[in-house]
């Protein structure tokens, strides 16, 4: 068995034909890793930098749940952009890869999945182009050199820092053409039925992957098939391809019935937005980036190597048809891929027609340069295994290839460092997953988008939806009707939990959010501070600090967790509203503050030596926290800003205490009798101020600060009496 072994991995690694497919994967693996540097040094934490990776770990995971845990049909949701339901078919759900990854789902995290599929893919798109390549000219050496080319293009690297998953999938274009190649090959009828069947499979699995997978595969596919029909196939043999055509047309069409046709008739009636031209033509190639070298459009590029060869292969190139025929549909991709209009002019190109076939809905014409590229690398790949095969230039092969592959490294941008981030493991998702319940988070700041444009901030925390398997407000949809996000503009409370506006008047945010947490059935409210603007973020934490339908449950980091609750027997983490155990003082200024300040606060910042906050804004500076029934002695250190300050203090509205304050920090004692506690719950406690001035108005305009001030606080004590 051992000498059988031996024999097996010396036929592995030393016969010709093998060793050439083993060195040649080893040198895609070690181009990818090179391109995809930070990612694949941190494979188990890292992830792309750009937000739209957050849409393909949702989908990855979305399919998995919704078919074994809701058992749905995974084209419809209202796990994103609650409380819509939409209907996925539009959109890039990659059902494909999520069925796929299934069993990987239940034995490895997400994150090994994903940046596996992401490398896996560049390894793949380059084999699988050597693969038919070599099948068309007699040299592996091009054969690797196209796969090289087409593989690791700018734009294909631009894709994996987007986390573009569908779109990284390219390999399934050089597959679908092997695949045809082997259907119209003479063998026996039951052998290229089975042949047939696995073709249309294959086509439904692109579709079912990404929409521009199987858009590209037409645009090749279609003359490539018609060609090579006609140039191989004749008398009865065309009838037969023709019925074996038919019979890979009804292996796409029968699952399609399944998903996704049932989803996409039900889009009709539906009204949908349209691409603007301003859109169009950001989103278009422009022909000077052939021989330009753009560093801020290098990703919407296929770099200057493919059309130098492109050019070389023109002048060596001997009169081929099938050369000819990549050529031109090369040629035909890119001219679409120019977009509507003539740079700078009103002159239309082909892309007009393109984009009326697809209901004016596609917004990228760039990424036709896909098939483009991928034409124009065969029309090279033939021309220089001619011109190789010429005078005995055989044996420059090996050479000028290793060159092409160097000078390939320089222009694609492989060796810039690829941009990752890492994303917090927040402990509170994990504890809401442990509940079976189905309801919806309300994640701030807010931030549902659609291709079509946004609202708000932050849709990638649709991230987090594979760790806590809950309905969520955030998160990016390719395509949703028109009027879909109205819910989320017309809101008052929404607009001011986005972190891009102001919070509306307190009573009306108030009552807007109480309405909201029970009616869409949101049960957490999450605070990421990091998303939100420093100036902003203080104003949305007091707003929910006070708010009598919310506990806080979990302070992370960046991240403050609410809990929704009836009463506050309700709150299953009283302790987080009370001072740490042993303490009696709340400091102003030390980290963790902020879950006890309400509304009329400033943030922390220096105040004459002391660490605090500044009181105002508004006339009453509001504190809550948990405090034990009984009779307390309160201190607290403060000073004035405008002159003859004083301030009541008011405990769960009963007036307690009145002092005039100082210029000068002084601590302030009063009494506070266990009968202005509540038997249950926090204790507000509310400064309220006879007066607010400004620095600017205390100065005669000499001091730039705006801000109404009132008074400001270094810490409050607690001790019993």
């Amino acid at each position: 068995m051992l000498n059988t072994f031996k024999r097996f991995l010396r036929h592995l690694f030393t016969e010709r034909p093998l060793r050439h497919h083993w060195l040649t994967l080893a040198l895609y693996a070690a181009l990818t890793a090179v391109s995809l540097d930070n990612l694949v040094l941190h494979f188990a934490t890292a992830i792309p930098e750009s937000w739209d990776y957050a849409i393909y770990y949702w989908n990855l995971w979305w399919v998995k749940y919704a078919l074994f845990t809701l058992h749905r049909d995974p084209m419809f949701t209202n796990y994103v952009l609650y409380p819509n339901t939409i209907n996925l078919s539009l959109h890039t759900l990659n059902l494909a890869l999520g069925l796929l990854t299934l069993p990987l789902q239940y034995i490895l995290d997400l994150k090994l999945i994903f940046n596996g599929m992401l490398v896996g893919s560049f390894i793949a798109t380059g084999y699988f182009t050597f693969l038919f390549l070599r099948r068309h000219v007699q040299s592996d050496w091009l054969a690797t050199l196209g796969g090289v080319l087409f593989a690791f293009t700018p734009i294909a690297l631009t894709r994996a820092g987007s986390g573009h998953l569908h779109l990284l999938q390219a390999w399934l274009i050089p597959l679908q053409l092997i695949l045809w190649e082997n259907l119209i090959a003479p063998d026996r009828l039951g052998r290229r039925i089975f042949k047939a069947a696995g073709f249309g499979l294959i086509v439904y699995m692109a579709w079912m992957t990404g929409f521009e997978i199987s858009l590209w595969t037409l645009v090749l596919l279609a003359p490539y098939g018609l060609y090579t029909w006609l140039a191989q196939c004749e008398g009865r043999e065309r009838l037969r391809v023709i019925g074996l055509a038919l019979v890979a047309g009804l292996c796409v069409l029968g699952p399609a019935l399944i998903e996704p046709i049932p989803a996409l008739v039900q889009t009709r009636g539906m009204v949908f937005p349209l691409v603007d031209r301003h859109t169009l033509e950001f989103q278009s190639f422009q022909a000077i980036w052939l021989v330009i070298r753009d560093p801020d459009w290098l990703g919407f590029t296929i770099g200057q190597l493919i059309p130098l060869l492109t050019l070389f292969g023109v002048i060596v190139a001997r009169k081929r048809r099938v050369r000819w025929l990549w050529f031109a549909v090369g040629l035909g991709s890119l001219i679409i891929a120019l977009g509507p209009y003539w740079p700078g002019t009103d002159i239309p190109l082909p892309y007009q027609l393109v984009h009326k076939l697809l209901g004016s809905q596609y917004r990228t014409p760039v990424r036709f340069m896909t098939p483009a590229a991928f034409a124009l690398i065969v029309f090279i790949t033939l021309s220089l295994g001619d011109w190789f095969e010429r005078k005995n230039r055989r044996q420059l092969t090996p050479w000028l290839t290793g060159a092409a592959i160097v000078v390939l490294v320089f222009d694609s941008g492989m060796l810039a460092p690829f941009s990752v981030i890492y994303m917090p493991d927040y402990a509170i998702y994990h504890e809401i997953a442990l509940d079976a319940d189905e309801y919806a988070l309300l994640e701030v700041p807010v931030g549902p988008a659609s291709g079509f444009g946004e609202f708000g901030t932050a849709p990638d925390l649709q991230y987090y939806s594979h760790i806590h398997h809950k309905r969520i407000l955030n998160g990016i949809v390719s395509r949703v009707p028109s009027d879909y996000m109205s819910k989320y503009e017309r809101s008052p409370l929404l607009r001011g939990l986005t972190g891009l506006y102001n919070m509306p008047a307190f009573d009306v945010a108030a009552r807007e959010l109480a309405d909201k947490l029970n009616r869409w059935d949101m049960r957490y409210v999450l605070v990421h501070r990091d998303r939100l603007e420093k100036a902003r973020a203080p104003a949305i934490i007091a707003f929910l600090n006070v708010q009598p339908v919310l506990c806080l449950v979990d302070a992370e980091g960046d991240l403050l967790a609410y809990r929704r609750i009836n009463t506050w027997a309700d709150c299953p983490r009283p302790e987080m509203s009370a001072l740490p155990s042993g303490a009696s003082r709340l400091t102003l200024g030390q980290p963790g503050d902020e879950r006890y300040v309400g509304p009329g606060w400033y943030d922390v910042e220096n105040i004459g030596g002391p660490q605090g906050r500044w009181a105002g804004g508004m006339l009453t500076s509001t504190v809550r926290l948990l405090l034990p029934k009984q009779n307390l002695r309160v201190s607290f250190d403060a000073l004035a800003y405008p002159p003859s300050q004083s301030v009541t203090v008011r405990v769960n509205g009963q007036p307690v205490a009145h002092f005039d304050l100082t210029e000068a920090w002084q601590v302030y004692p009063f009494d506070l009798p266990a009968g202005a506690l509540p038997d249950a719950g926090p204790t507000l406690i509310e400064l309220v101020h006879a007066r607010l001035l400004s620095a600017s108005e205390r100065t005669n305009g000499q001091s730039p600060d705006q801000r109404p001030l009132a008074a400001a606080y270094s810490w409050f004590e607690f001790t019993l009496r």
